[in-house]
C-alpha cells in the first residue's frame, strides 16, 4: 500500500476522532494510535467490534482494511475494500486498493478489473495505469502493458519504472532495440535494474537513449 495513502488515512482518522469522545470514539482513537505505532494486530481487536456494531461507518471499515493489508491478510483486505467501494462509490482510492489487494493475491483478472475502473474514474492518475500495466506484464500481455506504460510516461515522463517495464514488454514482444533504448532512459533516471538489463541484453544493439 502506498505510504502516502497510509499517511493521509491516519491523518484523516485522527481528525475524525478529535470531533467527539464517546466510548466508541475513545476505542477508535486507541485503534488509530496502535496503527500509528504499526501494531496492526492489536488495532484489529479494537476495530472488529466497531465494524460489527456499525457496519456502514466507512472509517472503521477503512481502518480495518488497512490493518489487514499491512498484516498481509490480502483476502480480508480485498473484501473490506470491495465493501468500501459500495459504501463510498465516489472514492476512487478504495477501488484502486481493491485491485491492489487482488494483485497481491495473484487474482490478476480481478486486479485488472478494479484498476480499469479506477482509471475510468481518474484517467490522469499515472499510478493507476502503471499498476494495471504491471499486471498485464504478469499476464504476458505485452501490447496492453506497453499501452499502459505509454500512458504513464505521457503523464509523468521522469518515472523510471515505466520505462523499465515498457522495455520488458518490448523485449518480450521482439522489439529489442526499442527495449534497450527504454532501459537506457530508465538507467539514466536512476533505475538500477535497467542497468543490469542493459549489460545482459543490449551489448549487441546500438541503442540511443535520446530516441
Amino acid at each position: 500500500m502506498p505510504k502516502l495513502f497510509l499517511l493521509l488515512l491516519l491523518c484523516s482518522l485522527a481528525s475524525h476522532c478529535a470531533k467527539g469522545q464517546t466510548d466508541t470514539d475513545q476505542q477508535y482513537q486507541q485503534a488509530v494510535t496502535l496503527m500509528e505505532q504499526e501494531r496492526y494486530s492489536e488495532a484489529l481487536k479494537l476495530l472488529t467490534p466497531l465494524v460489527k456494531q456499525t457496519p456502514d461507518e466507512f472509517t472503521y471499515r477503512q481502518s480495518r482494511a488497512t490493518c489487514y493489508y499491512q498484516l498481509k491478510h490480502f483476502a480480508d483486505a480485498a473484501v473490506e475494500f470491495r465493501i468500501l467501494t459500495q459504501l463510498v462509490p465516489e472514492n476512487t482510492e478504495f477501488v484502486f486498493q481493491t485491485g491492489n489487494s487482488y494483485e497481491q493475491l495473484d487474482s490478476l483478472r480481478l486486479a485488472v478489473q478494479y484498476y480499469s475502473t479506477a482509471i475510468q474514474q481518474q484517467p490522469d492518475n499515472f499510478l493507476y495505469h502503471f499498476k494495471r500495466g504491471t499486471v498485464y506484464l504478469k499476464q504476458s500481455r505485452w501490447s496492453p502493458a506497453i499501452n499502459d506504460m505509454n500512458e504513464v510516461i505521457a503523464l509523468n515522463k521522469n518515472y523510471d519504472n515505466a520505462y523499465h517495464n515498457r522495455a520488458i514488454a518490448l523485449y518480450k514482444a521482439g522489439e529489442e532495440m526499442r527495449a534497450c533504448n527504454d532501459w537506457c532512459r530508465a538507467a539514466l533516471l536512476g533505475n538500477k535494474l535497467s542497468v543490469t538489463h542493459l549489460e545482459r541484453n543490449c551489448k549487441r544493439y546500438p541503442f540511443n537513449c535520446d530516441k
